[in-house]
């Protein structure tokens, strides 16, 4: 019965015992803040294209006609983009 007893003590002291936590120490760490470079109002808004307008009626001329359309709008379109992220490149040699 002793026996028992002090095996039921040991026992309970080992579920006692304590681990060490390991302590982390905080690190710094120099990370650039993105920062917007342009507002979301002064994004062009992108031209209803000519190609959203055909119906399937159109004769093989004006389907033409409307691809070449489409593609100055295109073209103009990505000239405004550029204009815009022209002001977010970083100068050369900065």
């Amino acid at each position: 019965m002793k026996f028992l007893m002090l095996l039921c003590v040991l026992f309970l002291v080992a579920c006692t015992s304590v681990e060490k936590v390991p302590v982390s120490v905080p690190v710094e760490t120099k990370v650039p803040v993105i920062i917007p470079c342009i507002e979301h109002s002064e994004i062009p808004v992108p031209p209803n294209f000519a190609t959203n307008l055909v119906q399937g009626h159109e004769t093989d001329c004006e389907l033409v006609n409307i691809v070449l359309t489409e593609r100055a709008q295109q073209k103009k379109y990505i000239e405004e983009l550029k204009a815009v992220l022209a002001g977010c490149v970083k100068p050369a040699g900065s």
